[in-house]
């Protein structure tokens, strides 16, 4: 196992061990809450593309999400589309 794995496994068994704590289930990683496997998922990201849950589809990472520096991968969760519909 490599050091990414092994990094993402502990954070997973740390969240999974908070949420019980908490009384409440498990958070499932993206790819199992879109119904996708993780290999699909990976190649997604990898080709530029993101998951918007809002409007459920991948789009292209450079020019359909504005960029927030406060989230790990540093662009919004919802595409532009998406929040220029929630401002209106």
């Amino acid at each position: 196992m490599g050091y990414v794995e092994d990094r993402y496994r502990q954070r997973l068994e740390r969240n999974c061990c908070l949420a019980r704590e908490l009384g409440r289930p498990p958070r499932r990683p993206v790819w199992e809450r879109i119904g996708i496997s993780h290999e699909a998922y990976d190649r997604m990201v990898a080709g530029g593309q993101k998951w918007c849950p809002k409007c459920m589809t991948w789009l292209d990472r450079g020019t359909s999400f504005h960029r927030d520096r406060a989230r790990r991968d540093g662009l919004s969760l919802w595409c532009k589309a998406c929040h220029a519909r929630r401002r209106r």
